[in-house]
């Protein structure tokens, strides 16, 4: 393990009202759209593949307010929050009826729909 020591008195040990774990809040921008939603468009793309997932998001028409990914969103390294927050917006639409999927495929990413 290395140099790892336990904290043996830690500083809210004297504080009666202190839980230092409320205090740790989680990081919305961080955790939520560009962890999970990364996580999820890898999972869309293994299943359904790369090209067909940029080809729908190429294809998805414009819309106000809405930025348009020209080059697809499997390649993408930067995204913003706010690209993320779009992506979320159209993401269940682009996977609906995808042709190449087997019947296994298909309700392992719709189980319920």
């Amino acid at each position: 393990m290395g140099c790892l020591k336990p904290v043996q008195h830690p500083f809210w040990e004297v504080l009666p009202y202190c839980d230092i774990f409320r205090s740790i809040t989680p990081d919305i921008l961080h955790q939520l759209y560009q962890g999970v939603m990364k996580h999820l468009i890898s999972w869309l793309t293994d299943i359904c593949g790369a090209n067909e997932i940029d080809a729908r998001v190429r294809r998805l028409p414009p819309t106000h307010g809405m930025r348009i990914f020209h080059k697809g969103i499997t390649t993408l390294s930067r995204v913003s929050g706010s690209e993320h927050k779009q992506m979320c917006s159209f993401l269940l639409g682009i996977i609906t009826d995808v042709p190449s999927l087997s019947t296994h495929q298909s309700h392992q990413l719709l189980p319920n729909l």
